[in-house]
Parts: structure tokens; C-alpha cells; sequence
């Protein structure tokens, strides 16, 4: 590593092993006149500028981190993405009509696709592997939520590419296998 005066690469797994200067840059002197002011050097904050600049390289942006690329919650993830959100097909079908919903969950599903390309186009070494996720109730109390949000992905017509497991061991109650997911080190 180049450089780390103040520990950063105690904070994760990926920090540490990234054998990048850690050092913070300089911080902003007085006021800046950007067309895009972006907060947090995240995965939000940096694909947001990344996607603009993509879209319009004449654009200047300022991205502004209180401390160094990563160090949020971007740079603690267990290094996965998936197309998960936290409401099911049919509250957001309730709260905002039926295509409203099926082009969020596309939108969100093409997220995972986007990060491979990304990776490709931007050769970056990210051991990108697409896969999978597995939800799974290891007990009575959780196989409501479950077996509800297997219904709401079938009602919602969003169960291509998913699979309910039945013929599974005792200890495993029920399950759902939703795809695709990757795994990615950041």
C-alpha cells in the first residue's frame, strides 16, 4: 500500500486489500463552480458521475467525500449486487400502477447486467461473476414472508428466472432462488 496515515484499510476487507494510496485528497478550498455537485465518492455517487460524463463529457463534476472513496458503506458491502429491493411487486404495484412497477423492476434487474459491461468496457478487474441469490426461511416464523413474496413475484409475472425450492433438506423450511445476482470485488 502507498500510503495510509490515517488507517482507512482497517475499516474493510477491500480497503485493505486494495494496494491503493489511501491518503485523503486535499480538501475543497472555498467555493467551486461545477455544472454537477455530487456528495459521497460511493458506488451511488461515483457511478452517478461516471453515467453523466458517459452521457456528456463536457459536463465538470465535483465529487465531494468528507473521507475517501469507499470508506461508506460501498466500501463494506460483502461484495454482491443484486436486483432486490425492498418492497415487494405488489406494494409498488399498489403505490404506483402496475407498468410503473414492471419498469422499475426491470430497471433495477438491468443494474446487475450494467456493472458486467461496465467492468468490460472500463477493463476493470473486478472478478465479476453473475450468478444467483438465495433467500431461504430457517424457521416456521419466516416462511409467511417468504411464501408471500413468491406470490407477489408470480402475481407481478416476474418469476422467470426464479425457482421455488421444494424437495429441500429439513432444515432448510422453505426457500426462493431469485436471479441473477454477482458477486464483485469492489
Amino acid at each position: 500500500m502507498n500510503g495510509d496515515p490515517l488507517g482507512y484499510a482497517s475499516t474493510s476487507f477491500w480497503l485493505e486489500t486494495c494496494d491503493d494510496d489511501l491518503t485523503p485528497r486535499a480538501p475543497l478550498d472555498g467555493s467551486a463552480d461545477v455544472d454537477v455537485a455530487i456528495l459521497g465518492a460511493g458506488y451511488t455517487g461515483l457511478w452517478t458521475a461516471y453515467e453523466l460524463l458517459r452521457r456528456d463529457p463536457s459536463l465538470s463534476i465535483a465529487i465531494l467525500e468528507r473521507e475517501i472513496a469507499g470508506f461508506g458503506a460501498s466500501g463494506r458491502n460483502g461484495g454482491w449486487a443484486a436486483p432486490n429491493l425492498n418492497a415487494t411487486p405488489t406494494n409498488l404495484e399498489r403505490r404506483f400502477g402496475r407498468d410503473r412497477m414492471l419498469a422499475l423492476e426491470r430497471a433495477v434487474a438491468s443494474g446487475v447486467d450494467e456493472i458486467g459491461r461496465f467492468c468490460a468496457a472500463e477493463h476493470v478487474e473486478a472478478d465479476y461473476i453473475k450468478g444467483g441469490s438465495l433467500t431461504i426461511a430457517r424457521g416456521p416464523s419466516q416462511i409467511a414472508a417468504l411464501d408471500a413474496d413468491w406470490a407477489a413475484l408470480n402475481e407481478a409475472g416476474l418469476s422467470d428466472g426464479h425457482v421455488r425450492l421444494t424437495n429441500r433438506p429439513r432444515s432448510l423450511m422453505s426457500s426462493v432462488g431469485r436471479g441473477p445476482a454477482v458477486s464483485v470485488r469492489p
